[in-house]
């Protein structure tokens, strides 16, 4: 049964071989796969105005009859460790295929207060087939001057990416409710043509590596990229895209052991990264701008309150261009956007049998560019907030092997809900519960685990980026068993 209402088929599989042919090497082979049948769309609630959707019983199915997912992911790939001299080979080659033989999405546009919606959309999409094969190899040499070890490194890596997207159907159902189901009659509709995504990347580095025990280490790498991508659209009146650029990549990072207790660390990195897809509500649905360029920088500090407990405060700032929807439901760049914010985390023992992981993250999205200034969107990112805090403790009591308890509890600050910020999801805290129980049945370890999400059934709203909102899943009760022959 799905949180949102509705049921699913779910099936996953997967085995890993490791194969370790003489002293200090290591062949590795992964295979595995996820599929979905019968599964119900998540619907999406696209609020009329500034005004939140109205609290509606959960775990209602609003879905239609005939609205069914059908999906599976494959993954193969192998991963290799072989030292040679000197010298240690690492390389790893994977093959990953995604096929939605049909997907739909249920978006609610214009809910207002009283439950009513002023259209139901419903896209219908299906045979899209999503396929990469990525790799690298990486040549590393590891020397020492006295105490001082040194680490250089060329690597090569790469990947190939074909997508079939495209071609559905945009099914409107007129006005609606969201609060009760409103079956509809299946529509006569037909499938368009697919629209095909290849991307192609190869990038070459070198890296420097070095590390003096008790001062502190230092690491540089320097890589060319290139990149190009290409669109073509089925629809002949389309401008079919392609793009290309030869990026030069970099990264820089150290640590200073100020004292034995603390460390002073900071980095700065360039990078390359694929960009969002266009979500479901937008208007040119599934597309993939190129990949952009992003800067972080970062510094901080680790202090060892305890030889078993760390704390971390880390400042941070990262910079790239901002895609998100405009008022008319278009996905594309918007401007840029600049994160700056601090992480304070505790990790470790606080008592023995007592352990802690526990941190924040304080955060100032900001979007910079033409659409804010002349009003068109609000200066911060739609689903971002402002706090994230989580707190895990796990108790093991003395004097026995086989019991521990564990707690989680997640807070978060407001969300902004609209592209104009005039609208706030409420910040939301929630609790989890749990117990393990470790025993040895006949020659097999057996783990038992039982656990309880939000105990206190609190009851919130979730934000995606295209502003889409869904309730939080009630109080739930999840039992696993494990067992290693």
């Amino acid at each position: 049964n799905q949180p949102s209402g509705g049921h699913n088929n779910l099936r996953a599989y997967g085995a890993v071989l490791r194969w370790q042919p003489f002293a200090g090497a290591e062949v590795t082979g992964v295979y595995g796969g996820f599929a979905g049948r019968d599964e119900n769309p998540v619907p999406l609630f696209f609020p009329a105005g500034d005004a939140l959707p109205p609290q509606i019983e959960r775990g209602v199915d609003l879905g239609q009859s005939w609205d069914r997912r059908r999906a599976a992911t494959q993954l193969t790939g192998f991963i290799a460790k072989l030292p040679l001299g000197d010298w240690r080979l690492d390389t790893g080659l994977f093959r990953s295929v995604k096929r939605s033989d049909a997907v739909f999405s249920d978006l609610f546009r214009g809910v207002r207060p009283d439950g009513s919606v002023t259209s139901r959309i419903i896209v219908a999409d299906g045979d899209n087939q999503d396929e990469s094969i990525s790799g690298e190899m990486r040549l590393s040499h590891a020397f020492k001057t006295g105490i001082i070890t040194h680490n250089v490194m060329v690597s090569a890596r790469g990947r190939a990416k074909d997508r079939a997207f495209g071609g559905q159907a945009t099914l409107s159902l007129g006005a609606s409710t969201i609060s009760k189901p409103d079956l509809r009659a299946r529509p006569n509709y037909v499938l368009g043509a697919n629209d095909h995504d290849r991307v192609r990347q190869m990038t070459f580095g070198l890296g420097y590596g070095l590390t003096w025990p008790g001062r502190g280490a230092l690491n540089v790498s320097v890589s060319r990229s290139h990149y190009s991508k290409r669109v073509d659209f089925a629809d002949p009146a389309a401008t079919d895209l392609a793009v290309s650029s030869l990026p030069v990549l970099y990264n820089i990072s150290g640590s200073v052991m100020l004292t034995r207790q603390i460390t002073l660390f900071g980095g700065y990195v360039k990078g390359l990264e694929e960009s969002l897809i266009a979500p479901d509500v937008a208007t040119n649905r599934n597309e993939a701008p190129p990949a952009i360029i992003t800067n972080q920088l970062e510094g901080g500090l680790r202090v060892a309150l305890t030889p078993r407990l760390t704390l971390v405060a880390t400042a941070f700032s990262v910079e790239k261009p901002y895609f998100g929807l405009d008022p008319a439901f278009r996905f594309g760049q918007l401007g840029s956007v600049r994160n700056r914010g601090i992480e304070l985390s505790l990790t470790g023992q606080i008592v023995p049998g007592l352990t802690v992981v526990g941190g924040s993250v304080f955060l100032d999205p900001q979007i910079v560019g033409e659409a804010v200034d002349t009003g068109r969107i609000g200066p911060r990112p739609v689903g971002s907030v402002r706090r994230r805090s989580i707190l895990n403790f796990d108790w093991k009591p003395a004097r026995q092997s086989h019991w521990s308890f564990d707690s989680a509890i997640e807070s978060t600050s407001s969300r902004i809900g609209n592209t104009s910020n005039r609208l706030l999801a409420p910040p939301r805290t929630t609790l989890a519960l749990g117990a393990r129980y470790r025993t040895i049945i006949g020659r097999a370890a057996t783990l038992v685990r039982v656990q309880v999400t939000n105990v206190l059934n609190e009851y919130g709203w979730l934000v995606s980026n295209s502003g889409g909102f869904t309730y939080s899943p009630g109080r739930t009760a999840i039992a696993q068993l494990a067992i290693e022959l």
